[in-house]
């Protein structure tokens, strides 16, 4: 289907020697890895490829708890221009706001840089256009839900201009050839796939300290949470009668 698989193939003798299996070695920011067929099969949609890299940085996060620092920057880029087309898709820019929440700022600057790279001209502008909008009404902005009541007019017609730019040039095609592209991108195949990614997941030298303090920070909030839910069912305390003078008084006689 796209021209730039088949000649990516043309090079896979050479990833083939240095990207089989257990020679490949991990170091920060993580490489992204990729199944084979996902890049060399011209048959495959180019969603595929996208996807196959947005698989690895939840990997990476869930599983191996590394920060979206210690990852490939191409590969934050790629995730969140992608969270911004499928945001945009499904409510407008009026929801990309209002999800993107206090991350705004470092999506806005990923999806920009990742649409700058592979040529996303016409999304890119109105990524821009967001922006800016956003910088002189942050009011506004902050009311944005993507409902009916919550959209302002503007954001509505950089939907529209997303749409016409989309589909004159998909950016999920844009973003699968630019993926290709990667250099240091490691291409695998299907048997090993499972083993090279366990690897850096449980290479992380912080995992450990991140799962204590992932695990305890879960235990306090269930804690919470049932004491939340115990104390309304819990009895009153008793009130304790005042002693009258009279009869400490009389006590201490």
């Amino acid at each position: 289907m796209f021209g730039f698989f088949s000649r990516k193939s043309k090079k896979t003798p050479e990833k083939s020697a240095s990207n089989s299996g257990k020679q490949l070695e991990f170091g920060l920011p993580l490489p992204v890895v990729v199944l084979r067929s996902n890049v060399e099969d011209p048959d495959e949609e180019p969603f595929f490829l996208v996807f196959a890299v947005m698989q690895f940085v939840t990997a990476m996060v869930s599983k191996g708890l590394y920060r979206y620092p210690e990852i490939d920057t191409k590969a934050m880029q790629v995730l969140h221009a992608d969270s911004y087309s499928s945001e945009v898709k499904n409510g407008g820019h009026s929801q990309f706001i209002h999800n993107a929440g206090q991350e705004i700022g470092a999506m806005i600057a990923n999806a920009r840089a990742g649409l700058t790279a592979c040529g996303a001209k016409g999304q890119l502008a109105t990524l821009e256009k967001m922006s800016s909008w956003i910088a002189d009404h942050p009011n506004e902005a902050a009311q944005q839900t993507g409902f009916e009541g919550g959209r302002d007019d503007f954001l509505d017609t950089l939907d529209h201009a997303f749409y016409v730019a989309d589909e004159a040039a998909p950016m999920e095609n844009l973003l699968a050839r630019w993926i290709a592209s990667w250099p240091d991108l490691q291409v695998v195949d299907s048997d090993d796939y499972d083993d090279v990614i366990h690897r850096p997941v449980m290479a992380n030298p912080k995992r450990e300290g991140r799962l204590l303090h992932k695990s305890v920070g879960n235990l306090a909030g269930q804690m919470i949470l049932s004491w939340r839910d115990v104390g309304p069912a819990l009895p009153a305390p008793r009130s304790r009668r005042p002693r009258s003078k009279s009869r400490s008084a009389w006590q201490g006689c």
